[in-house]
């Protein structure tokens, strides 16, 4: 067995994250790894830049990437292990797992307990066999959210979207904060999928129509999307009605049509699925029908709410590592991450007097209150300066209705293009508070114009005031600064310069071939006062040279290894024939002096390549190379 541990957690989204602080707050002595495909913890929160999540969680509004930064933020101070881009290929019974990543390669895990946090992941058109062409232009409303949110690519001008669930809606305003015209939303049911906050702030507050009762019988075009045919359907059957049909010109389709939870591992491992949630069968612990194999969040069933993902994982990943470990339930109840007050229940209804600057004027309407997923029907009635508000479930629904009947506001969010950076093209940004909702075109402009360079972190200002409403725009996530090209105070090189970083470790562009591989190390050069310096290459801590090659034929050219023990061994390739000091065997101090540095070896120049591997797999080098 290559690798063993307590808890393995398949999924870095929001249940991943949450089952693993959750294992290290009930165990803090034992051993988790999470096993992430993406380049990134986050999951599918890293492209949901709307606002709307934490509410329940942080008693706060944040948007996806806030809310995944402040648990990949408390996973930092813990030692969980962390894999990224490794993909598990099978979890048997008796929880080995087997995955796969450039880093490590092809590796089995044995775990204590397993914790499955997949996700789930969308129907295409295939599962809904709507008639007509195959042109291009059809879209999931999750890849059409990657492209825009992620990749900075629009996916069409003129939009039809399948589907009310919350994604469609959400995408409907996406689309058209972007430029382009959403004809209308078709849902094949008699009442939207989504939740009511976002009927009213996606399609009511941007004039797109919803058409309930109807959906799309045939999709138009050759090469692209040309249209489609949208008919109403028989509430009793659901299929079209005959006559009913009409043609929408569109060129993009986007579908929102459902959920699945991603379970061919569980059925792999012959865990008993549930036909109704389409999600492992569990029982009170969370545990699947394989024992130590646990489920949460959406690979269980789809959740409504991502606040609703974290409990269930926090509970998953307590209960997890208690198997792993045959400990009992801690009589300390796992800390609570819930704010005050955040349990939905409501609050009694009441009258409310409203100062304002508007004019006396008479209201009579009900609202759909928008502050929170719950949704409330509020009634105002009454003139301005003398409401009477009822309906309201909390005090925020009562500040809601005062505000929407004089000056209605909403949040802005959206993204800007980054500069200077080598992994985003762009950055999520908010308005730091609400804006006047008729400012909205005004600030949306103004952020299509706007530009940042890295790095940047959660909260900058971007814009100190957007759009003349005085309000600021903040960055939603951070941008780090790429690492080539930085400079680092280290104890590798000898001299009083700084190691400039040529080539960071990890996936890249071979300079000599031209094809993408996974670099298994870190690059660079001495630099002071803007000049390369010749400098010798010393032992990064102490150890026993295990390799010390003074052959410059091979593909490391004249190379040292160092044993510090523990798994731990360093590498320095590259060095300059004839300047070896060291042989196998030799005992060496922090800081002694291995060679020089040169461009022996496969080499396009003059460098030191640094290499760390932990048991034989190597591992990001940054922590060790940085003095200090």
């Amino acid at each position: 067995m290559d690798f063993e541990y307590d808890v393995a957690i398949v999924g870095g989204g929001p249940a991943g994250l949450a089952a693993a602080l959750a294992a290290k707050r009930e165990s803090p002595s034992a051993s988790v790894i999470i096993l992430e495909r993406g380049r990134k913890l986050g999951g599918i929160l890293r492209q949901c830049i709307h606002n709307g999540f934490g509410l329940h969680w942080f008693g706060e509004e944040l948007t996806g990437p806030e809310y995944a930064a402040r648990f990949v933020d408390d996973l930092a101070k813990t030692d969980v292990k962390v894999w990224t881009d490794a993909m598990v290929l099978s979890v048997s019974p008796d929880r080995t797992l087997t995955c796969t990543s450039p880093a490590h390669g092809l590796r089995k895990i044995k775990a204590g307990a397993v914790v499955l946090a997949m996700g789930c992941r969308e129907r295409t058109r295939g599962a809904l066999a709507i008639p007509g062409t195959r042109p291009a232009g059809v879209f999931t409303a999750g890849t059409a959210q990657w492209l825009t949110n992620i990749e900075g690519l629009l996916p069409g001008k003129e939009i039809v979207i399948l589907g009310s669930g919350d994604i469609g809606l959400i995408m409907a305003r996406r689309m058209t904060w972007e430029g382009a015209k959403v004809k209308l939303v078709a849902e094949i049911m008699p009442r939207s999928g989504g939740l009511n906050r976002n009927i009213v702030q996606c399609l009511r507050d941007n004039d797109i129509p919803l058409k309930l009762n109807h959906t799309i019988t045939a999709i138009h075009g050759r090469e692209r999307v040309t249209g489609v045919t949208v008919a109403e359907v028989d509430p009793a059957t659901r299929r079209p009605i005959p006559g009913t049909s009409f043609e929408v010109p569109c060129d993009t389709v986007l579908l929102s049509v459902g959920l699945i939870p991603e379970n061919e591992l569980s059925l792999a491992c012959g865990i008993k699925i549930n036909p109704t949630t389409s999600g492992p069968v569990v029982d009170e612990t969370l545990q699947t029908s394989v024992p130590g194999i646990f489920a949460c969040g959406n690979v269980l069933h789809v959740h409504g709410l991502v606040d609703d993902v974290s409990d269930e994982a926090s509970k998953a990943g307590a209960a997890a590592v208690r198997f792993a470990t045959r400990t009992t339930a801690n009589p300390a109840p796992l800390p609570s991450h819930r704010a005050p007050g955040a349990s939905g229940n409501a609050t009694p209804q009441r009258p409310s007097a409203v100062a304002t600057d508007k004019a006396d004027r008479h209201v009579d309407t009900t609202l759909t209150c928008i502050v929170c997923p719950r949704g409330c029907t509020i009634s105002v009635k009454g003139e301005i300066g003398n409401l009477a508000i009822t309906g309201n479930g909390c005090p925020r629904g009562l500040k809601y209705a005062e505000q929407e009947v004089t000056c209605p506001r909403r949040f802005v969010t959206s993204t800007v293009r980054l500069v200077g950076s080598d992994e985003a093209k762009l950055l999520p940004v908010r308005s730091a508070v609400e804006v006047p909702k008729a400012s909205i075109p005004e600030c949306l402009d103004a952020i299509r114009k706007a530009e940042v360079r890295v790095p940047v972190k959660i909260g900058d200002v971007i814009i100190d005031d957007l759009a003349g409403t005085g309000i600021a725009l903040v960055a939603a996530a951070d941008a780090p600064a790429p690492l080539e090209g930085q400079r680092l105070r280290t104890a590798v090189l000898l001299g009083k310069g700084e190691f400039l970083v040529t080539s960071p470790y990890g996936e890249r562009i071979h300079p000599l071939d031209g094809t993408r591989k996974f670099h298994a190390g870190v690059d660079g050069v001495l630099y002071a006062g803007g000049q390369m310096l010749e400098t010798g290459i010393c032992a990064c801590a102490d150890g026993t040279i295990v390799e010390a090659v003074a052959d410059d034929t091979g593909p490391a050219g004249v190379h040292v290894a160092i044993d510090h023990g523990d798994g731990l061994v360093t590498k320095y390739f590259h060095l300059e024939p004839g300047t070896l000091r060291v042989c196998v065997g030799d005992k060496v101090a922090k800081g002694q002096l291995l060679g020089w540095m040169g461009t022996s070896g496969r080499s396009t120049g003059e460098h030191l390549h640094f290499q760390v591997e932990v048991s034989g797999h190597p591992v990001d080098p940054l922590p060790y190379l940085v003095d200090g």
